[in-house]
């Protein structure tokens, strides 16, 4: 690489410069993107040879079901259903799913 002081160029010569330079780096840029493209369709084409996909799902089965048929895990906050359930009176024990 040929060695200057950027001070001793002048106008043209350093707008001349920044432009080769905008360049030869939009065209570094372009070619690191077709190659991470590449990669990652290697690496797609090798996990859906694998076999692996979504991950498993963690929903857990029915705790609660509702005289309408609505069901909760039990995990997270009650569902208002189990609130107007309770609020009526009724014990959430008579809620648990058979």
């Amino acid at each position: 690489m040929k060695s200057f002081e950027l001070e001793d160029l002048s106008i043209e010569e350093l707008a001349d410069l920044r432009d080769r330079t905008i360049a030869t780096l939009a065209d570094k840029v372009a070619e690191r993107q077709r190659e991470l493209q590449a990669e990652m369709e290697r690496v797609a084409g090798f996990v859906s040879a694998k076999g692996a996909g979504a991950a498993p799902s963690t929903r857990k089965a029915a705790l609660y079901r509702g005289p309408n048929g609505e069901e909760w895990s039990g995990r997270g906050p009650r569902p208002k259903w189990i609130e107007e359930e309770l609020a009526q009176g009724r014990p959430l024990e008579e809620l648990k799913a058979a």
